[in-house]
């Protein structure tokens, strides 16, 4: 029969019991074993032990390291049994390892990690609110200490077991403090005059760029920023592509996230709060805005100065161009 419940510095023994008889029948086999929770390097160590009732015989006694077995080979007669049981025990004595050669196998652990709305921003005083979703908050592990501050959401994601916690925020970016810097991540796609694509990062001054009514609006400045603050996403796209002072065209006029600074970039231009229930203008129709995300980012930027309508389009939206370098 199978054995366990090693205990260190002291024997553990297992037996076989059948009314009150101990392997006490020749043939019957008893063996232990033990799970060694070290290294392989600082291995348990272990004796082997047996002891036996009556006129048994034990033979085939082995212990490999793992198992320690015992064979009775005696008659099974059963003659001077004392206090009601005769047969066959065996015995392991096993000692750990020195203090500080290994250990046991730590319980599994799992670490904490902070989940998307990590880096991201929210609006807690826009219409509706908005914070950090609770399934996004971690990824692996649970939330604790989830607080508002002055600027955004801390909080952490606790593991388990052994494992790691992680620490986690998102801003708020209604009380972000970034300069007025409307522009497009590098990527984003203007439409060109020809009907082309171009990425705007090579877009050159000079170039023409179409209008939503089709005319073609000359590039008088390209601007290239290395910029460090917040972009913005739509409707839950994870497209981060603009900042928060470039204007798109609605359907009630001109809009951004941060209307003064867009009118310090464009002083002639009346805009607005662009909000969530917003229409905006594409170049194929208008885009219901039902979400809005952002991100912190450090990374390059690009807008223009055109002449003309002083418009263009950018990933498929009817924008505004800057009258000043950002």
């Amino acid at each position: 029969t199978s054995g366990g419940g090693i205990q260190w510095g002291s024997w553990s023994q297992r037996q076989y019991e059948s009314d009150d008889n101990e392997c006490d029948s020749p043939g019957c086999q008893i063996e232990m074993t033990i799970e060694d929770n070290y290294s392989d390097s600082s291995a348990v160590t272990c004796s082997i032990g047996y002891q036996h009732r009556t006129d048994e015989v034990v033979s085939g006694w082995r212990y490999d390291g793992a198992v320690a077995t015992a064979t009775n080979a005696g008659s099974g007669d059963g003659e001077n049994c004392e206090n009601g049981g005769c047969g066959l025990q065996a015995r392991l004595y096993c000692e750990a390892p020195p203090q500080g050669a290994g250990g046991p196998t730590p319980p599994p652990g799992t670490n904490g990690s902070c989940g998307p709305a990590d880096g991201n921003a929210y609006n807690i005083g826009g219409n509706p609110p908005t914070e950090p979703p609770v399934a996004d908050r971690c990824s692996t592990g649970s939330v604790s200490g989830y607080t508002t501050s002055g600027d955004g959401w801390d909080w952490s994601c606790t593991g388990s077991g052994t494992g790691a916690s992680d620490s986690c925020f998102a801003i708020d970016f209604q009380s972000f403090e970034g300069g007025p810097e409307g522009c497009f991540i590098e990527g984003t796609q203007v439409l060109m005059a020809d009907g082309s694509l171009q990425a705007i990062e090579l877009v050159r001054e000079g170039d023409q760029v179409q209008d939503r009514y089709g005319n073609s609006n000359t590039v008088l400045e390209k601007f290239e920023i290395d910029f460090e603050g917040l972009v913005f996403a739509f409707n839950n796209t994870e497209h981060y592509f603009f900042t928060d002072t470039h204007p798109f065209l609605t359907t009630e006029g001109w809009k951004s996230m941060n209307p003064e600074g867009s009118m310090i970039e464009s002083p002639d231009l009346t805009v607005s709060l662009l909000e969530i229930g917003d229409y905006v203008i594409m170049e194929d129709g208008t885009l219901l805005i039902e979400a809005i995300a952002a991100k912190k980012t450090a990374e390059k930027v690009y807008n223009f100065n055109l002449d003309g309508t002083e418009e263009y389009i950018a990933d498929g939206y009817v924008v505004h161009n800057t009258e000043l370098k950002p």
